[in-house]
């Protein structure tokens, strides 16, 4: 039985598998191309980058764990 999900801020330590997700999506679709966040540097530092004001992005965990990583 699926436990229940859990929506967060994102932390300084789910950098590594954020980025690794958006990267192996990215290749799936063909879209790992020069001009997009593979490439962008701070797709490895996105807790950093979702600081500032007025901007968010949020993880969905279940049992402690990151959906779709």
């Amino acid at each position: 039985m699926p436990g229940q999900i859990e929506i967060r801020a994102i932390l300084e330590t789910d950098d590594v598998l954020i980025a690794a997700i958006i990267r192996t999506s990215l290749v799936e679709f063909g879209a790992a191309k020069r001009g997009t966040v593979y490439f962008d540097k701070t797709t490895d530092h996105l807790h950093e980058v979702f600081k500032e004001e007025k901007s968010a992005y949020f993880i969905a965990e279940e049992q402690n764990h990151i959906l779709g990583g």
